[in-house]
């Protein structure tokens, strides 16, 4: 099978999110024999899929304007010279007109400009306000990585039976040295938070939740934030600052995968109250360490932590604290939620997304109208 793809979300010097699970995803699909054509908004300058059987398409542009073009005008020309089997937009977009014997297929992350746009910024709102439902009406197929966000497409574009594909994930290789004594936690019982700082992951509401809970304890927890930096992140960094002078809690920054991994080994449970999410990768990827979560009561989260977890009201700034109180100091608690961690991991793999794309694919094959006999 011959897919084209397109890779705007490669273009990234950081792998996160959308652009972890494309990359995964495609590596998942070369396995099983796929071949690509990758269309690139630019230059192509990653290394990160030269093991796959593929073929690069690159343009001209390089500015943020060029880019719009490429997608909404030069994709669909080029898509129509390479000539795939399907075309697959990986995340909301899909061009305007393409071949009408080629099948396409897009896959919706989540649906936050719907939900929650005051948590982004205005440019990617009115983006996806356009394009991504522009996309949602081309395409032959739409994929969702959760239930929560398949309902959200049905409830807010009428259009139903959305195919639910979960993003994988793997257990990431540790480093050799001690990362746990680089941050100088080596020896503190430390809830982890593991997400870019940005309004949706609901990171003041955790810091007073968790500033609580160690006062009232009169413990000596610790809470370690690994992620970039987002948008409209003042009000973060004023929740954190007080918090990283007294020790409490330890800002990283953006980590490499072994730095991640050794601090993943160590928490006692991943804190992600998100007020919204479409999947939540970093919940499977705690879970393949044996590390409960603590996880908001919203968008995907519930039914990606499955019975691995504590759910709480994100808005509810008591009730995170509980949370993280009787994950803390609940020992018999804590270890029937580990016990549970794996065997919910491993209901997403980056083999049965690989799977279930390649049954999204040939489906849309096989009813599209230019390719029935």
């Amino acid at each position: 099978m011959h897919i084209g793809v397109d890779v705007r979300n490669l273009t990234s010097p950081s792998v996160t999110g959308i652009a972890r699970v494309l990359l995964e995803t495609v590596r998942a699909l070369g396995a099983r024999g796929v071949r690509f054509t990758f269309f690139w908004p630019g230059k192509r300058h990653s290394s990160l899929v030269d093991e796959l059987d593929a073929r690069h398409v690159e343009s001209m542009f390089s500015s943020e304007a060029g880019r719009l073009i490429w997608g909404e005008a030069t994709l669909s020309y080029a898509v129509r010279r390479a000539a795939p089997d399907v075309f697959w937009g990986p995340a909301h977009r899909l061009p305007p007109s393409v071949s009408p014997s080629i099948p396409t297929v897009v896959t919706i992350h989540d649906l936050v400009w719907r939900r929650f746009p005051e948590t982004m910024p205005i440019k990617r709102r009115l983006a996806d306000r356009a394009l991504m439902s522009l996309a949602i009406r081309r395409a032959d197929r739409v994929v969702a990585v959760s239930h929560a966000t398949a309902r959200d497409i049905e409830d807010l574009f009428g259009r139903p039976n959305a195919i639910v594909v979960y993003p994988g994930a793997r257990r990431l290789t540790s480093s050799t040295g001690s990362t746990e004594r680089q941050f100088e936690i080596e020896h503190s019982p430390y809830a982890l938070f593991v997400g870019t700082l940005e309004p949706r992951k609901n990171l003041p509401r955790l810091l007073e939740a968790f500033a609580r809970a160690r006062a009232e304890a009169k413990a000596n927890w610790r809470l370690v934030v690994a992620g970039g930096k987002g948008w409209l992140d003042n009000d973060i960094h004023d929740a954190l600052a007080p918090l990283v002078a007294d020790g409490s809690v330890v800002l990283t920054g953006r980590l490499r995968d072994d730095e991640l991994a050794t601090l993943y080994s160590g928490a006692r449970f991943v804190a992600m109250p998100s007020l919204y999410e479409g999947f939540g990768l970093p919940i499977v990827e705690a879970q393949l360490y044996g590390v409960p979560v603590l996880a908001g009561r919203a968008g995907s989260l519930p039914e990606v932590t499955g019975a691995a977890g504590i759910l709480v009201d994100p808005r509810d700034v008591g009730e995170i604290a509980q949370g993280i109180t009787r994950l803390f100091a609940d020992d018999q608690l804590h270890a029937a939620l580990a016990a549970e961690t794996r065997k919910n991991a491993e209901k997403f793999t980056w083999d049965e997304t690989a799977r279930g794309m390649l049954n999204v694919f040939e489906d849309a094959m096989k009813h599209h109208p230019r390719r029935m006999p």
